[in-house]
């Protein structure tokens, strides 16, 4: 496992902007290669109730809508400097949060964008959760040692 104080905040920033331009890109290619198999001379319908090129369609539509979500979320972190923060400082964006849930270390990074996130940085999983999501709701603002209570967790260290 690595070490908590050795964790770079730009790696952080680094691989979640990585692992959004992977998804972009496959979101991207998945709508791209729907829109035409759902165009192509197989998918044409054979009567009125063949709806299977209007589906793809819709298919390739939702995947071009996820990819334009992802490019926006990305673009949050473009400019994103990395913070240090101390076990005094209120938890803010752009904090490394270690929580005890069940006697169990997790690690979370508040973000502006892309809750739920999963990524990996020097043997650390890290799940990015937003200020709008239930732990982020939670954890805003409050500080290293205090608990909350939904999940039962204790905050072990702010970075």
């Amino acid at each position: 496992m690595a070490n908590f104080n050795s964790i770079d905040k730009s790696a952080i920033i680094a691989a979640i902007r990585a692992a959004l331009k992977k998804d972009f890109e496959s979101f991207q290619q998945a709508s791209q290669q729907t829109r035409q198999s759902g165009n192509d001379e197989e998918s044409q319908p054979d009567g009125k109730y063949d709806t299977q090129s209007t589906e793809a369609n819709y298919l390739a539509d939702g995947q071009a809508r996820q990819a334009e979500e992802i490019a926006q979320a990305a673009a949050c972190f473009e400019t994103m400097e990395a913070r240090d923060f101390k076990a005094y400082h209120p938890i803010d964006i752009g904090a490394l949060v270690e929580l005890e849930i069940q006697q169990q270390s997790q690690w979370f990074f508040l973000a502006p964008a892309s809750g739920g996130l999963e990524i990996k940085v020097e043997d650390l999983e890290i799940t990015l959760i937003t200020p709008d999501s239930p732990l982020g709701k939670q954890i805003i603002g409050q500080y290293q040692g205090e608990q909350i209570s939904s999940p039962t967790a204790k905050i072990l260290s702010i970075r």
